[in-house]
């Protein structure tokens, strides 16, 4: 008896079970079949878009002036062949010592080549030299010098004079730079391994020199360099020892100008762009001032630009300059092309409507058949600034481009 009652217990788990698995599957079925079998009214209804939401812009506080945008790249600056003076090709000089090959950067004062055991010394003057500067003399090259000592921080006089200050300062370069101090008296020329001899007293050097039989303090004009800046990187220095310097010898190439911009634009873009036109250059999202130092009066082949009409940029801040563009890359450049209007509110041309009896309107966001009458004051390259007067707010949001208006 009790195993039968089991055996009924069993076979109704068993159907209860089966039951269960029948009713799911046909839920399963059911989800994936019913979908397919949809009314025409339900398929066109699936397949009509999202409802058309407006586009929107916040009202803009800002000068709204005309420009005109172009692609351009930073070039590195023309370099500047250093060659020798005259008083250096005189003297028939041989090379005899190079810069190091880790050496990127010509300060002045410093030792440009050596020549016959001596230095080429850089100095920013704006003439060569043209003579050997002896104790006592007057002139620009003296001035010059003295600016230069004065700017090394070195000893040197202010007079305009060669005296025993300035003297001193020319000894203390030469040592610095390890050679020997030149020395003239008064009948020949030599170099000295000492050093200048300084005034313990009130009274003049060049007195207690001459007193001892020391020969004074000189700078030979073959020792300096001409150099058109302070600073200047080294781009090359195209000697080698044992190279006697002659006329057409190249003693360095600098860089010598601040890097440019070259931009490209269409003709008609180009019409706006004056030579003396200001502008801002944007690379790696920082701006530099620019200005336009010419404009082109054909289309030509600009490298890593393409073909348009080339507009040259100088940058109008010598200590705010960004560096060169990699291949292959490009900036923005901004010019601007009309007077700035002054700050007041701006939108795009696309939010204005004009209605039936000509005035003009714009419609805000969320306001549905609202309109609020505006004035335009200028239109600028598709941008608008309203006149004062509207009830709009820098900040208040207006529907952009429906048609006919609302």
């Amino acid at each position: 008896m009790r195993t039968g009652k089991r055996t009924l217990r069993v076979r109704l788990v068993v159907l209860g079970f089966f039951s269960l698995t029948v009713v799911f599957g046909m839920i399963v079925l059911g989800s994936m079949v019913l979908p397919v079998f949809r009314t025409p009214q339900q398929a066109v209804a699936d397949a009509a878009p999202p409802p058309a939401t407006p586009i929107t812009y916040k009202v803009e506080q800002r000068a709204l002036k005309s420009s005109v945008l172009m692609r351009g790249t930073v070039a590195a600056g023309a370099t500047v062949d250093i060659k020798p003076d005259d008083a250096l090709v005189a003297a028939s000089m041989v090379v005899t010592g190079l810069p190091s090959t880790g050496s990127n950067e010509l300060q002045e004062g410093a030792a440009l080549v050596e020549v016959d055991g001596e230095p080429l010394i850089a100095f920013a003057w704006p003439f060569p030299a043209y003579r050997d500067i002896h104790d006592g003399d007057t002139g620009p090259d003296v001035k010059g010098l003295q600016n230069s000592l004065n700017a090394l921080s070195l000893p040197t006089g202010t007079t305009g004079v060669f005296d025993w200050l300035t003297q001193e300062g020319v000894a203390e370069l030469y040592q610095s730079l390890g050679y020997p101090v030149p020395r003239q008296d008064a009948t020949t020329a030599q170099r000295s391994s000492g050093g200048a001899q300084s005034s313990s007293s009130g009274s003049n050097s060049s007195d207690t020199s001459t007193a001892r039989g020391t020969p004074k303090v000189y700078l030979p004009a073959r020792d300096v360099v001409s150099v058109p800046k302070s600073a200047s990187r080294l781009t090359e220095v195209p000697l080698h020892v044992g190279q006697k310097i002659a006329a057409d010898a190249i003693l360095a190439r600098l860089d010598g100008t601040q890097n440019a911009a070259i931009a490209t634009t269409t003709p008609d873009r180009a019409n706006k762009v004056s030579a003396g036109s200001q502008g801002t250059l944007t690379a790696n999202g920082d701006s530099f001032p620019v200005k336009v130092t010419a404009v082109g009066a054909a289309p030509t082949d600009v490298s890593g630009l393409g073909n348009g009409i080339r507009v040259d940029l100088s940058f109008t801040d010598p200590k705010v300059i960004p560096p060169v563009t990699g291949v292959g890359t490009t900036v923005k450049v901004e010019i601007i092309t009309g007077p700035d209007t002054g700050a007041g509110l701006v939108l795009p041309v696309t939010a204005i409507y004009s209605a039936t009896d000509g005035s003009t309107y714009v419609v805000p966001a969320g306001a549905a058949g609202s309109r609020i009458p505006v004035t335009v004051k200028e239109n600028i390259d598709g941008w608008v600034e309203l006149a004062t007067g509207s009830n709009l707010r820098e900040g208040d949001t207006v529907v952009l481009g429906m048609e006919n208006g609302p």
